[in-house]
């Protein structure tokens, strides 16, 4: 079984406090990422300490920002993969205020390889967040458990093509952006590769849930024609499934910025 995943929208345990920061030898040695900063939002010292995750976020502006949110990723270094997300409702921020952020890290999910914050602004709350990543980064691989990005898929029959190097259990389950199910698409024992194919009912955004035992990779690919939609199954070296028609990699138009269009 593939370990919980943090889901909603999460108040994390919010301290406002004029107190330094950690010191530097305190924290887990982590890259942190500048992210995306709000209008005069920005951020400092977040690391993971104890099991706990924390660091501050800061209103540098002379102006209060109402409504302040951030997001805090635990991810691999190429960001590839996130590991452990949460979304945290800081409300109004004074100018100059300091909020010290403190969440716990679940023990299950691994330890931090970068850590990124992003803020979302006001005025950009009405766009989709947290925002997919672009349909050229739907080829994914790593060597341990852990979450993809987000990405954008369409209605349709959907191919999930893996491989895997480890001699334990491998599954991929797929999640919506509203995190109310996941739908197991890939469960293979040890190592070898193969594919499954899948129906998705909605344009919508998702992500993979991986647990993995070694090294794997995996495609995501759309079917060149909906009359191809069948019930999830997975083909692998040792099965007798007859090939799936070859799928047409996804392709990506950008309509305007942070928006994206995936069409076949």
């Amino acid at each position: 079984m593939l370990a919980a995943v943090l889901v909603g929208s999460v108040r994390a345990e919010v301290v406002i406090t004029d107190a330094p920061r950690p010191a530097a030898d305190a924290t887990q040695s982590v890259a942190e990422e500048p992210g995306s900063d709000g209008p005069g939002l920005t951020h400092e010292g977040f690391g993971v300490r104890d099991g706990q995750l924390q660091g501050f976020i800061i209103n540098a502006s002379e102006e209060t920002i109402e409504d302040a949110v951030a997001e805090i990723r635990s991810t691999s270094a190429d960001e590839l993969l996130t590991y452990w997300m949460v979304r945290v409702t800081l409300g109004d921020m004074e100018p100059g205020q300091r909020i010290f952020v403190r969440r716990a890290y679940p023990e299950w999910f691994s330890a931090p390889e970068k850590i990124v914050v992003d803020f979302d602004p006001p005025e950009n709350q009405d766009t989709p967040w947290p925002r997919p990543v672009p349909a050229k980064r739907l080829i994914y691989s790593g060597d341990h458990s852990g979450l993809t990005s987000w990405f954008i898929i369409s209605p349709g029959a959907v191919r999930f093509s893996f491989r895997h190097d480890g001699d334990g259990e491998f599954g991929l389950d797929l999640i919506p952006q509203d995190i109310i199910s996941r739908t197991p698409v890939v469960r293979h024992s040890g190592a070898g590769e193969g594919s499954a194919l899948h129906a998705v009912q909605e344009r919508g955004v998702y992500q993979l849930a991986v647990q993995a035992a070694g090294a794997w990779e995996v495609r995501i690919d759309e079917e060149t024609s909906q009359d191809q939609i069948q019930p999830s199954r997975t083909e692998d070296d040792a099965g007798s499934a007859r090939p799936a028609a070859q799928p047409r990699p996804i392709r990506i138009e950008e309509r305007s910025p942070g928006e994206i269009s995936i069409t076949r």
